[in-house]
């Protein structure tokens, strides 16, 4: 059977991975990461993002590797109708034709779907979940998002905008004001900057002495305090166990409504501890109320090197080709 070929393409905050990938799911072309160019507003630049597409697409026919389709992932809501970008605040977009602009400079077909939804695509096509009917994918880095896999398909929703996780409130009385408005959204407490912020808050307070000593002069980021909490220092263990049980709660309620098979966990701040899973497996629980349900569920790290990337090129089998093996 003759091979085919998918440009990849995984667009971030700062960041735009490319390869190419294979039907087997191989990468088959050296992976290219690019910073991403922004004008004086700070806006991402349309023309010279698929110029970079664009050109990548010419490199690889000219090591003649040719290309079906390009899968674009992006961290931002997508209209699951038209593929158009409705919003990446990242990158000051907003109602972006992305995927027309590129089809029009490269006469290729090209799909484009939110980061969140193709990482969980890569890893129901390639990775650990493959084969699973039911399963949660969860982000946690800058902010929280995640994806539902139901009945063997992503699921969107009427308007495209399920999978919102991060954006669930946790306490609408006290507490900062979340990126999207709401006081204590899930993602304040979990994702890098909220347990950064938690962890501020401590030294602020006169309670975070052991916790300066640890950093010793470093920047109180997230990554850090997973650290000093393995080291033991009681105020980044407390952080760390606090957000751990809130987002056990949340993961607990969706597996009550959704009878999932699989929770996958991945993002920055995942990587930052090998701790991260278990920690949540064994925190889980106490908010599961089907005990079988509980019994089969499994919560797993992220199998793929980058399953947003993986999963770009996912969308493209899944969508104009026959299925990947």
């Amino acid at each position: 059977m003759k091979q085919t070929n998918v440009l990849a393409v995984d667009i971030g905050g700062t960041k735009i991975a490319l390869c190419a990938i294979n039907q087997k799911g191989k990468l088959i072309s050296n992976l290219e990461s690019l910073p991403i160019p922004f004008d004086e507003n700070k806006i991402a630049r349309i023309n010279e993002k698929t110029k970079i597409i664009t050109k990548e697409a010419d490199k690889l026919a000219n090591m003649d590797i040719k290309i079906s389709g390009i899968g674009v992932s992006i961290c931002g809501s997508v209209d699951p109708v038209d593929e158009t970008v409705l919003l990446v605040p990242n990158l000051g977009w907003r109602k972006i034709s992305l995927g027309q602009n590129l089809k029009n400079q490269t006469s290729l077909p090209v799909y484009v779907d939110q980061d969140t939804r193709t990482a969980a695509l890569g890893e129901a096509t390639w990775g650990i979940a493959k084969g699973i009917k039911n399963f949660l994918w969860v982000t946690i880095g800058a902010g929280v998002g995640s994806a539902i896999y139901i009945d063997g398909k992503l699921h969107y929703g009427p308007h495209g905008y399920s999978g919102w996780l991060g954006h669930s409130t946790i306490d609408e009385v006290n507490g900062i004001i979340c990126s999207c408005g709401r006081r204590r959204s899930l993602e304040t407490y979990v994702a890098g900057p909220g347990i950064a912020r938690q962890a501020k808050e401590a030294v602020k307070e006169d309670r975070g002495a052991g916790l300066l000593d640890f950093a010793n002069g470093r920047k109180l980021r997230a990554d850090l305090i997973f650290q000093a909490a393995a080291a033991g220092e009681t105020v980044s263990k407390a952080i760390i166990s606090s957000s751990i049980t809130i987002l056990a709660k949340s993961l607990g309620m969706i597996t009550n409504m959704l009878d999932l098979e699989l929770i996958i966990l991945g993002g920055e701040v995942v990587k930052y501890s090998t701790e991260i899973v278990p920690l949540v497996r064994n925190a889980i629980p106490p908010y599961i109320v089907g005990k079988e349900v509980l019994e089969d569920l499994r919560i797993i790290a992220e199998s793929l090197p980058n399953s947003s990337l993986f999963g770009a090129g996912a969308l493209v089998f899944n969508k104009l080709i026959k299925k990947p093996v």
